[in-house]
């Protein structure tokens, strides 16, 4: 697995990120109620929702750049990032005046509040695609260190704008705060890409090269569509079957669950994009693949469970002392927390997929997820009156795993063969029974009398282990042959 230097500087910066995020996130919860903060809620869910439908030029950008900069090509280089700014403009402006019309039209029946969320969203969505580039740039360049420093300095004055605004104006406080917050950060970050001699020069704005970003990405974005819809899927079913309440309680755990995604998508960051630029310089490189399995084994069985019992444990400790109003998140942060084992591991496979343009399988994994998702839902709503909340977080947990399931039945099955992708399933769910039952484990009640507490400790540390060691038995036996035959043929996992 290739090293990289600014991989613990960019990793470190990215919890730093993200802590700074919790620590305003968790400091505006315990000033706001759930009821209010969830105006704030929908306006992230509809940004979220709508970002979707983008030019797929920041994708293009991510798999383009390294490309080129392993084939040594450097006016290729100035020409796609130069021309991916005008991209995200034009895309930003697109999505704003989108979501303008859209609440034009719900105005016609919407409450004020309504309107101040679609409103805001719009104001957000005109500069993300901006900020999202320009931090692309620079980690497509390789500079994980400065990405690093950027994106501490992005997370600090979000924190800063939003906290702001939410404890001098409420939950109205609360957008204006984000919609400075993005603006700031869309500047800062193509000012800090340029002083890191990233040049952006109008000249080298070519139409070719324009093409060629939407050539991939515009296909890229279609074909990965349902993924974007399936990544939202939960957060969009909270908002439209319960109240804001419920919705801000359902954020919150995702705002907990986001930490872990992005620490442990941050680790790998360096090693994904060093293998974009090795695939420019070799499309062959067989060594690739085998560090793709092995770093899937490792996020599911060690990182992931690791990552899950900390951010479970934080969470709780900062929800009772700090903001108890939102205790009822805690039961959401455990479920979802057990499906973030399936998602982190999906970028290395996908990585290889889309520096390949191969989009039929990315298609066909994002629909599974929303497939799945739509079908739990729509049969739970169906079949009970009123759907619990947390059978929302299962459904997102079970069809997370469909998707990654999926996605080795397509991407893995072509990249490592049958018998090896049928493992790395297997390595996934012990990974995700390995991570439910810490969790159990970290759960049990306090104050427990000793005697019965070491029996339930017994009871529940032995069924961890059968959970953990049946997908991986079963896996094994039944793909154990055709193991043994590669093995004997020199074909290491």
């Amino acid at each position: 697995m290739v090293r990289h230097t600014g991989t613990f500087v960019y990793t470190a910066a990215g919890t730093l990120s993200r802590l700074s995020t919790l620590v305003a996130q968790v400091l505006l919860r315990r000033a706001i109620p759930p009821d209010q903060f969830g105006l704030w809620s929908l306006t992230q869910v509809i940004v979220e929702f709508v970002s979707s439908f983008d030019l797929g030029s920041v994708s293009a950008i991510e798999r383009d750049l390294p490309l080129e900069r392993g084939r040594q090509r450097a006016t290729s280089v100035i020409s796609l990032q130069s021309s991916a700014l005008i991209l995200v403009m034009l895309q930003g402006a697109i999505s704003a005046v989108a979501v303008v019309l859209y609440s034009l039209v719900l105005g016609l029946g919407g409450s004020r509040d309504d309107l101040l969320a679609w409103g805001g969203a719009a104001a957000i969505l005109l500069f993300a695609p901006a900020n999202a580039a320009g931090q692309a740039v620079i980690r497509a360049h390789g500079r994980f260190d400065h990405a690093g420093y950027l994106g501490v300095s992005i997370a600090l004055t979000s924190s800063v704008c939003v906290l702001g605004g939410g404890l001098l104006a409420g939950a109205q406080g609360l957008i204006l705060g984000g919609i400075a917050a993005v603006i700031i950060n869309a500047l800062s970050s193509w000012n800090y890409a340029r002083l890191l001699g990233i040049s952006i020069q109008v000249h080298y704005i070519s139409r070719a090269s324009v093409a060629r970003l939407l050539r991939f990405g515009v296909p890229m974005r279609v074909a990965d569509y349902p993924t974007s819809v399936f990544m939202t899927a939960d957060a969009l079913a909270v908002a439209a079957l319960y109240n804001k309440e419920t919705l801000a309680l359902y954020a919150t755990a995702r705002t907990f669950v986001a930490v872990g995604v992005e620490v442990a998508s941050r680790l790998t960051a360096s090693v994904r994009n060093d293998w974009r630029v090795r695939l420019g310089r070799d499309p062959s490189d067989q060594s690739i693949p085998r560090g793709v399995f092995r770093l899937l084994s490792l996020q599911a069985l060690a990182v992931l469970p690791c990552l899950a019992l900390a951010i479970y444990l934080g969470g709780e400790i900062v929800t009772y002392v700090l903001m108890p109003q939102y205790a009822g998140a805690l039961p959401i942060l455990k479920l979802l927390l057990v499906g973030c084992v399936f998602l982190p591991p999906a970028y290395g496979i996908r990585d290889l997929w889309v520096v390949r343009a191969d989009f039929r399988a990315l298609f066909l994994t994002g629909s599974g997820g929303v497939l799945a998702f739509g079908a739990l839902i729509g049969t739970l709503s169906l079949s009970i009156q009123s759907v619990d909340v947390q059978l929302v977080a299962l459904g997102y947990v079970v069809s997370s795993a469909v998707y990654m399931g999926v996605l080795l039945a397509t991407c893995g099955r072509a990249m490592w063969g049958g018998p090896r992708a049928a493992l790395a399933a297997g390595i996934l769910l012990a990974g995700a029974a390995l991570t439910w039952s810490v969790l159990e484990l970290a759960t049990l009640p306090v104050g427990w009398d000793l005697r019965l507490g070491a029996d339930v400790l017994v009871a529940t540390a032995l069924r961890s282990l059968l959970l953990l060691l049946l997908p991986l038995g079963w896996t094994l036996a039944r793909e154990w042959p055709a193991l043994k035959a590669m093995r004997s043929e020199g074909r290491s996992l």
